[in-house]
């Protein structure tokens, strides 16, 4: 399973980003993607390990399906392959939304989840916010 997008992005406009599962996890599965601000430092949920910060406000709120005013579109959904074979998500960021975060480097997650459970996680990749 792979994530792949931007390596930077403006503090406000659009972020592709792509997630390729296995053709077998399609079908019945969900993806949940979750970033964090403090760091990559993985650590183990129900003997998966996710390459982020738990304790992170940014993770935290992902995780719960809200995420405040920061991103416009939802955080997960169910597996469904676009045109380019990949799940496709667009993050959204309105003009001055994230202005307090310029210089922070996000890193983002994506999570495989089988009816209400975890199977693993993607790499996390890095996004720093730009001016």
């Amino acid at each position: 399973m792979n994530l792949d997008g931007k390596e930077d992005f403006l503090s406000s406009g659009t972020v592709d980003f792509f997630l390729d599962f296995p053709t077998s996890h399609m079908g019945g599965r969900q993806y949940q993607l979750l970033a964090s601000a403090s760091g990559n430092t993985p650590f183990n949920y129900q003997s998966i390990n996710i390459p982020l910060v738990s304790n992170d406000s940014i993770f935290q709120a992902m995780l719960g399906g809200a995420t405040g005013n920061m991103f416009s579109i939802p955080v997960g959904g169910p597996l469904a392959r676009g045109s380019d074979g990949n799940v496709d998500i667009a993050l959204t960021i309105a003009p001055g939304q994230v202005n307090h975060m310029i210089g922070t480097t996000l890193h983002f997650s994506a999570v495989d989840i089988d009816p209400g459970w975890p199977k693993r996680a993607s790499v996390a990749l890095p996004l720093e916010i730009l001016p």
